[in-house]
């Protein structure tokens, strides 16, 4: 395997690496942005609601703004190798495996933000496909008409739920907690819909089907396990940060598995910088990650800076 050597990496190409390249190039800073994807933009494009809480923008859904973002990119000469598989990145020896080489860094930025977590329930793995999925929005053209039962309760859950709502006879978000985490305009929307019903303090036990596709929940309420008839499952139930080409240890880690940063992005280890999604968990946002990048580009400035003057 081939190895080169680059004065800066970026590791994912959502708002958060995106904002660091651009902040790099600013302090006209070499750098290389690395994705696996075939696009700019990470999970942008699977916002379908309008971007509204943007501060002076808005957006008619993540599509929209991933090709504003791509469009600023690109419109300054910057490119990025996409279909990359980043297999392991070693912080203290600034090295990042690839698939198809090892890159030597003077800085690294981490910017891989978060994957869908799994309900991890019986029966889920099972009819993934055949009445499970993690995105009603994607696939609404096998959901459309059914009923649906939505697992979750923040705003992906409401999201996807009120998109659903117009094309589906019956949808119905499951919470396990007594309060939904949506903002307040989704549940008033949720509320506002004839055919969508909000269900909290209920666990899904199990999903059910009859061998070719599901059939039914059985859900828990208080101390009775129920069955519940639905043809469609779509599971939100928050997420799980993408740090696993991190060897146990190579980071410290908050308790929820995001990579620990203090308020200037550095990580643990001096001249690795993390941003965005995959250091916060709880409340990701697009202009949190931004915001991220942007401090962490100037950081690595002043981390390559200190190096050749050292």
């Amino acid at each position: 395997m081939t190895t080169r050597r680059e004065s800066v990496v970026i590791v994912g190409s959502g708002p958060g690496g995106l904002s660091a390249a651009l902040w790099l190039h600013k302090f006209k800073v070499s750098f290389v942005l690395l994705d696996r994807r075939d696009k700019l933009g990470g999970t942008l494009s699977e916002i379908n609601l309008p971007i509204i809480d943007y501060l002076g923008l808005r957006a008619a859904n993540g599509h929209d703004l991933r090709e504003r973002l791509e469009a600023e990119f690109v419109a300054k000469g910057l490119t990025a190798e996409l279909g990359t598989d980043v297999h392991a990145v070693e912080p203290a020896a600034k090295r990042i495996v690839t698939h198809k080489e090892t890159i030597q860094a003077q800085a690294i930025v981490i910017a891989t933000g978060l994957s869908r977590r799994r309900l991890s329930v019986p029966g889920e793995a099972e009819y993934v496909g055949r009445g499970v999925s993690y995105s009603g929005t994607t696939d609404m053209a096998s959901i459309a008409g059914r009923s649906v039962a939505i697992i979750g309760g923040s705003d992906g859950a409401l999201e996807n739920a009120l998109y659903l709502a117009p094309y589906c006879p019956q949808v119905t978000v499951i919470h396990r907690s007594a309060e939904f985490r949506a903002r307040p305009e989704f549940l008033a929307q949720a509320r506002a819909q004839s055919n969508l019903r909000l269900l909290a303090d209920t666990y899904v036990v199990r999903i059910q089907g009859d061998g070719q596709h599901v059939t039914s929940l059985l859900l828990r309420t208080g101390l009775e396990d129920v069955p519940f008839m639905v043809d469609w499952v779509v599971i939100k139930v928050g997420f799980e940060p993408n740090t696993t080409m991190l060897a146990p240890g190579a980071l410290a880690l908050n308790d929820d598995g995001t990579i620990a940063v203090d308020r200037y992005m550095h990580t643990s280890v001096p001249g690795v910088f993390a941003a965005g999604d995959v250091t916060n968990a709880r409340s990701p946002s697009i202009a949190a990650a931004v915001g991220d990048g942007a401090v962490a580009a100037r950081e690595v400035f002043d981390h390559l800076r200190n190096l050749s003057n050292s």
